[in-house]
């Protein structure tokens, strides 16, 4: 039975998802993985022996739809998202580097 849904499982996100596969939090028949890269969700699959899905709406679905890895994207993308080594901007909220 699923009980965990992954959102973006990069680097960020595959992490932590193998962390908590090798603490034993959770057991690999119990995830799905998220993530937009077939060749990502394909090496998952084989490695980790979760499923995958290119669907976000799929692993949100999940009782613990956790993480969120992805990077958060501004709607309407362009300037009002902060890029590698642009300055922080008063106010705004920034994850994982980008």
């Amino acid at each position: 039975m699923i009980r965990l849904g992954i959102i973006g499982c990069g680097n960020m996100g595959g992490a932590i998802l193998r962390q908590w596969l090798k603490a034993g939090k959770f057991q690999a028949d119990e995830v799905i993985a998220a993530d937009k890269n077939a060749d990502l969700r394909d090496k998952l699959r084989m490695e980790l022996g979760v499923s995958v899905t290119a669907d976000n709406r799929e692993a949100a679905k999940a009782p613990l739809p956790a993480a969120g890895c992805e990077a958060p994207v501004r709607p309407g993308g362009g300037e009002g998202n902060r890029r590698r080594g642009e300055p922080e901007r008063p106010g705004a909220v920034h994850h994982g580097g980008v």
